[in-house]
C-alpha cells in the first residue's frame, strides 16, 4: 500500500509541477507525456506488487523484459522528479519577488525532460562500460615480509540475473584477472536471479583461480533468491562459502585468518544472522568479509586487520549518492574504527536502474603494506 500511494504522489507530482504547462498551448504533448509517464509506474507497481511477492522458482509471464523495463522506469522516474524538484526548490525564494516565472514554462520543462534522459543514456553508458580498478594499500603492524604486497582482489555487488549481461560480466572477470590477485573475494549480492538460468554467468567465475583461493560470503540479495541454491552454485563454481567461520591459510610461510559472516536478511529466511568468527593468536593478517558495513563496530571488538564489505553501491547515482551518506555511515571507501580498517566498494555492477552516474563500479586491489611506525 505504501509503495502505491507514493507512485501515485510521484506520478501526481510530475503531472502538475512538470508537465502541466504544456497543457494549454501543446496538449498532445500533455496527454503524451502523462499516459508515458503513467506506464513508467505501472511497470514499478508489477514490481514491487507482483515480481518482488512472487517466490524464487515462480515462471512470471514476460519476467524478464518487464524486470528490465521497470527497473529502467525506475531510473528516468528519478531523474524527472530530481531535476523538477531542483527546479521548484529554486523556485521558491523567487516568489518573494515575483520571479518565479522565469523557471517555468514549456521550454524549462522541454529542457527538464532533455536533461533527465541526457543523465539516463550518460549513467547507463557509466554502469555499461566504466569500471575502476582503485589500489588501496592497507598498512598492517608487523605484517612480516612475506605478507607485503600481498594482493587481495574484490568484487561486490555484481548481481548476476538482474544487472550486467553475460558479455559485461565476461569483461569484469577478464578485467579483475588482469589485477594478478593472491586472492579473491566476493563479499555478497553476487547472484540477484533464478540461479539455475545463470549457468553460463557462474561459468565465468570458475576462471578464478588465485593461490589463496576465492572466498564468498552472503549478501542479501542471494537471500531473497534461495540461499541454499546459490551457495551450491557457488561450490560448484570453485568458491569456497564462508558462513559464519574462518580458515587458516599459508603464503610463504606466513598463516592468515580468512573469515565471513552471513547477511542479516538470512534470519528472515531461516538461517543465522551474522556472528563473528574468534580469531586465532598465530596469524599474522586477519580478514573478515561481510557485506554490509554495519557490523564493523562488532567486528573491530576482535583482533582483525580488515574487513571488506559492499552493499551501498556508494549510491549508484544521483541524487542517491548523496543522499547515501545519511544512510549509511560507512558509505564507501577506506575507513578506520579504532584498530581495524574497513573497505566498502561502491560495488562492481549494478542493482535496479541501470545506472552510474556520480559513482563508477568498482574491483578493489587491497595491497597488504607494513604499517611504518610514527
Amino acid at each position: 500500500m505504501i509503495a502505491l500511494v507514493f507512485l501515485l504522489a510521484v506520478g501526481s507530482y510530475l503531472s502538475f509541477s512538470l508537465f502541466s504547462s504544456w497543457l494549454a498551448d501543446h496538449p498532445g504533448w500533455f496527454y503524451g507525456s502523462v499516459t508515458t509517464l503513467g506506464i513508467l509506474l505501472l511497470a514499478q507497481a508489477w514490481l514491487f506488487y507482483i515480481f518482488f511477492r512472487s517466490s524464487a522458482e515462480e515462471k512470471l509471464v514476460f519476467e524478464k523484459p518487464l524486470q528490465r523495463f521497470a527497473y529502467t522506469s525506475m531510473g528516468i522516474v528519478s531523474f524527472l522528479f530530481t531535476f523538477t524538484a531542483i527546479r521548484d526548490l529554486a523556485a521558491a525564494p523567487l516568489r518573494f519577488f515575483n520571479l518565479e516565472d522565469s523557471l517555468y514554462g514549456t521550454g524549462i520543462s522541454g529542457a527538464i525532460v532533455a536533461l533527465s534522459f541526457a543523465g539516463f543514456v550518460i549513467g547507463m553508458m557509466n554502469a555499461r562500460f566504466r569500471i575502476s580498478t582503485p589500489l588501496v594499500p592497507i598498512p598492517v603492524e608487523n605484517l612480516p615480509a612475506p605478507l607485503e604486497g600481498l594482493r587481495i582482489v574484490q568484487l561486490s555487488d555484481v548481481h548476476f540475473g538482474s544487472g550486467p549481461d553475460l558479455p559485461q560480466v565476461k569483461r569484469l572477470i577478464d578485467r579483475a584477472l588482469e589485477l594478478k590477485p593472491d586472492l579473491v573475494v566476493l563479499t555478497g549480492d553476487i547472484i540477484d536471479g533464478d540461479v539455475s538460468t545463470l549457468d553460463a554467468e557462474m561459468a565465468e567465475l570458475k576462471r578464478f583461480t588465485p593461490p589463496l583461493g576465492t572466498w564468498f560470503v552472503l549478501g542479501n540479495h542471494e537471500c531473497y533468491w534461495d540461499h541454499e541454491r546459490s551457495i551450491r552454485a557457488m561450490r560448484e563454481a570453485g568458491i569456497k562459502v564462508l558462513l559464519n567461520e574462518g580458515v587458516e591459510l599459508t603464503h610463504a610461510g606466513e598463516k592468515l585468518f580468512i573469515a565471513g559472516v552471513t547477511d542479516p536478511a538470512l534470519k528472515h529466511f531461516g538461517g543465522k544472522g551474522p556472528e563473528v568468527p574468534q580469531v586465532p593468536g598465530n596469524t599474522a593478517l586477519r580478514v573478515l568479509l561481510a557485506h554490509q558495513p554495519s557490523i564493523a563496530p562488532k567486528v573491530a571488538e576482535h583482533p582483525y586487520h580488515l574487513q571488506l564489505s559492499g552493499h551501498t553501491h556508494g549510491g549508484q547515482f544521483f541524487p542517491w549518492n548523496l543522499l547515501v551518506r545519511g544512510v549509511h555511515r560507512h558509505h564507501g571507501g577506506l575507513n578506520r574504527l579504532s584498530n581495524l580498517w574497513l573497505y566498502v566498494s561502491h560495488g562492481t555492477g549494478y542493482w535496479g536502474p541501470p545506472l552510474r552516474l556520480g559513482t563508477v563500479g568498482e574491483i578493489t586491489v587491497l595491497e597488504m603494506r607494513r604499517a611504518v611506525s610514527s
